[in-house]
Formats: C-alpha cells, sequence, structure tokens
C-alpha cells in the first residue's frame, strides 16, 4: 500500500512538473503580465494555500486521506486546464485561488498518509525517502518537459498550453490508476 503511494506521489511530481517551470514565463512572456500582477496572481495562491490547509485538514480526520487524495488527485488535474479557458486576469486570479486550495489538499494528505501508512520508528526514514524521491521526480519532469516543449504541436497557438494540456491528463490518468488500489490505513468514518 505505502509502495503504492509513493509511486503515485512520484509520478504526481513528475507529471506536474513536466509544466512546472512554463507557468511563470507563459504568464510574463505570452500573456505580457506585469510583475506586479504576476506577484499578485502567485500570492493568491499562497493564501488560498493557507486558508485552506486547515479546512482540508479537518476533512481528512473526518473521512480520510485516501478518500481526500482522491478528490484532490482529480482537483489538481484541473489546474493546468484552468489556463486554457480565459487570459482575463480576474478569472487567472480565480484559478490561482483554485490552485492553491487543490494543492493544498493534495499536499496535506499525501504527507498525512505517508505518517498514518508508516510506524513512528520508521517514519522519519519514510519521508527522507519520499523527499528524495518527489525530488528526483520533479527534476525529471522539469528535465522531460524543457526537451519535450519544443516538439509538441501547438495547441490554441502555443506549445506551452499543449504541455498543461498532456500534465493535466497525465494527472488525472495517474489518481484513476493509483488511487483505486491505495487503501486506507487507519479508522474513519464512512462517507460515500
Amino acid at each position: 500500500n505505502l509502495g503504492r503511494t509513493f509511486l503515485y506521489l512520484f509520478g504526481v511530481n513528475f507529471v506536474v512538473n513536466l509544466t512546472g517551470p512554463f507557468f511563470a514565463p507563459y504568464m510574463l512572456r505570452d500573456l505580457k503580465l506585469d510583475y506586479l500582477t504576476y506577484t499578485v496572481l502567485d500570492m493568491l495562491s499562497i493564501v488560498a494555500t493557507m486558508w485552506a490547509v486547515t479546512h482540508w485538514g479537518a476533512a481528512a480526520d473526518r473521512v480520510g486521506n485516501r478518500k481526500l487524495l482522491a478528490i484532490t488527485g482529480v482537483l489538481i488535474s484541473l489546474v493546468p486546464l484552468a489556463w486554457l479557458v480565459s487570459v482575463n486576469v480576474v478569472y487567472l486570479a480565480v484559478a490561482e485561488v483554485f490552485t492553491g486550495v487543490a494543492w493544498a489538499g493534495f499536499n496535506l494528505v499525501s504527507t498525512n498518509f505517508i505518517y498514518d501508512a508508516t510506524s513512528p520508528r520508521n517514519r522519519t526514514a519514510y519521508l527522507a525517502y519520499y523527499s528524495a524521491g518527489a525530488s528526483i521526480a520533479s527534476g525529471l519532469g522539469a528535465l522531460a518537459g524543457g526537451l519535450l516543449v519544443p516538439y509538441v504541436p501547438a495547441f490554441l497557438g502555443s506549445a506551452i498550453l499543449s504541455m498543461f494540456v498532456l500534465s493535466g491528463a497525465l494527472r488525472l490518468l495517474m489518481a484513476l490508476v493509483f488511487v483505486p488500489r491505495i487503501r486506507e490505513v487507519r479508522r474513519v468514518r464512512q462517507v460515500p
């Protein structure tokens, strides 16, 4: 169970970072946002994360990490796809708030799951394995994205948008393949 969870989380780190490095250039170069607008949009995501993490934590305590891992796995799939809808700054602000809320939940329940699935004696080692594996997967994802972007066909006139579609689809595929095979490791209330 922990092995499947690690594979899922490493895979997510890889496919997320296929596009992670492209958001800033897309906003600054392609959308021609000024630095102040870019910074405000980025800060909205951070503020939303800080607000949402408490709410996700309370929900995880009630219904379990696995159920929320499934929900947030789908939500983070929508993050890059949200950038395909509009370039309106108000819309992008809402998209950034959504991003912060989705990632707050995913990151929290991912870490909580590792805490719940490991004994206190081995927990530090497993968290270190997770951090190292996630970092390697993130680096490889960014490298693969950089190598791949010149070769993808443009979507709506942009290869970066093509990468956003690819990343969103792969995130969703990872959630659909791995999350059904992950089992909750602690006793929680049954909620459909």
